[in-house]
């Protein structure tokens, strides 16, 4: 990556087989393997995260349910859009982790195709916004694990030992 969101370039890498030096991160100018799939005479869908801009999530993706456009948030309060005939509609919080919302809406999205359309192929593409941070396990998981003593490796270091312009600006202020 040319700064410290990777995953921007990481999925425009993805979407486009792009390398690095050959994408841009808003998809100007790129064609998509899911676009290519949808003139194949897929129904294509996503869900999930999406820090690549409004123009081309609408673009690649115009039906998509819970997708947060942005970079890092609090997955219990995210803010989430749906993408119905290529327009941004349904504004909310996420209301649960995110992370159950995206696979609900995919787990939908299958369920639907099986029964209204069995014969017509399909790609369902889930971009979980972790292990993004903040890094926040959903509580069934945080209690199941709560009391355990599971020991840390010898090379565990409490803070990493290169200086990368900010220590405590990420998952540290988003800790509640």
């Amino acid at each position: 990556s040319m700064h410290g969101a990777v995953c921007m370039p990481s999925r425009a890498m993805l979407l486009s087989g792009r390398s690095l030096f050959r994408i841009r991160e808003n998809f100007q100018g790129l064609d998509t393997w899911p676009e290519a799939f949808r003139r194949a005479g897929y129904a294509t869908f996503m869900t999930g995260k999406w820090h690549n801009g409004e123009p081309a999530l609408k673009r690649i993706f115009p039906d998509s349910r819970a997708v947060f456009l942005g970079g890092m948030g609090w997955p219990y309060e995210l803010p989430l859009n749906d993408v119905i005939a290529g327009e941004l509609v349904n504004p909310r919080l996420s209301g649960e982790h995110s992370v159950k919302v995206f696979a609900d809406r995919a787990g939908e999205f299958i369920r639907t195709r099986a029964k209204d359309a069995p014969d017509q192929p399909w790609l369902c593409y889930v971009a979980f916004n972790l292990p993004h941070d903040p890094r926040v396990a959903p509580d069934d998981f945080r209690q199941r694990y709560k009391d355990a003593k599971m020991p840390l490796p010898p090379t565990f270091l409490a803070q990493h030992p290169l200086e990368i312009g900010s220590m405590t600006d990420r998952d540290e202020l988003l800790e509640r």
